[in-house]
């Protein structure tokens, strides 16, 4: 679960939204999510990155998200 304290929106995370949230605790990249939530659910690689680039796209959109350029 997660407040976003400046709209008070509360958004509520399934497992794997919640595992995307646990890797955004670092700088990461997309491709390098993808590994990582590859070899902790069972999920196709395109089928992954579609729905993680889904997610990461309404939490930039939300302003919870910073897409940075390294």
């Amino acid at each position: 679960m997660l407040l976003h304290t400046v709209s008070w929106q509360y958004f509520e995370f399934d497992k794997v939204g919640g595992a995307i949230w646990g890797l955004l605790g670092a700088p990461t990249s997309l491709d390098a999510m993808v590994q990582t939530l590859m070899a902790q659910f069972e999920v196709e690689e395109d089928q992954c990155k579609l729905e993680t680039k889904t997610f990461l796209d309404e939490m930039v959109a939300q302003g919870l998200v910073h897409v940075g350029n390294g």
